[in-house]
């Protein structure tokens, strides 16, 4: 059996209170997973109460976002036909989900896991990771083409820190490569030989030798004209 995560992809992510274009951009692509996923797909849904702004989180993000019973806290329209099982979480990570899947898989060996969702380094990174813990035989594969952050720069160091922890990273961004490349680069640079030291010159003989030309060919002798080098 196959298990497809759908991570808080709620309005408030998307094009409400802490929407992004980004977020916005992936939605095409994520309902296409689901729609097309064999297995079960479960959704957790970001879930907080009137007093987030007293909430450690609402101090740290004075932004209030899925307040329960809003329309920011609901799953995207477009989703939520395929919405049968939502595990509601009042933090970014889930142990609720970890407990769900520990059962699942007690019942029906799971293949593999899949996230998908929102925001690669808050949430989809947390419950990866926590799943890792759960769950740690099962492979687990992040989607990155259906996944974004709350910057560009930071859904790629998250799929980086993921793929450091062995979770699969599917449809990496390409830049991720060129980061891996730069790296390989500089450790190149660290390793490279030094240069070698600048020749000396020899130093010029005193005495009464003609200062000639200092290549190999000579002038005709008419224009050759002798001097003494100063000592």
């Amino acid at each position: 059996m196959k298990v497809l995560i759908a991570v808080d992809l709620q309005n408030d992510f998307i094009d409400g209170a802490l929407g992004t274009p980004e977020a916005s951009a992936i939605l095409p692509a994520a309902l296409r997973r689901i729609r097309e996923f064999d297995g079960p797909v479960l959704f957790t849904r970001d879930t907080h109460g009137p007093d987030y702004p007293q909430t450690r989180e609402g101090r740290v993000l004075p932004v209030p976002h899925c307040i329960v019973g809003t329309d920011g806290w609901q799953i995207a329209p477009s989703l939520q036909p395929y919405a049968a099982e939502i595990i509601d979480k009042p933090t970014f990570g889930s142990t609720s989900l970890g407990e769900r899947l520990q059962a699942m898989n007690a019942q029906h060996p799971i293949e593999s896991i899949t996230l998908i969702g929102l925001c690669t380094d808050i949430c989809v990174i947390s419950n990866a990771l926590l799943l890792r813990a759960f769950l740690p035989e099962v492979p687990i594969t992040v989607d990155a083409a259906c996944c974004a952050g709350v910057t560009p720069q930071s859904h790629r160091i998250a799929l980086q820190a993921m793929r450091a922890c062995q979770i699969e990273i599917e449809n990496p961004p390409d830049c991720l490569f060129h980061l891996l490349c730069a790296g390989a680069q500089s450790a190149r640079r660290a390793f490279r030989p030094l240069p070698k030291p600048p020749r000396r010159r020899r130093a010029r003989p005193s005495g009464g030798r003609p200062c000639g030309p200092s290549s190999g060919t000579q002038p005709p002798p008419h224009q050759i004209t002798q001097r003494k080098c100063p000592p």
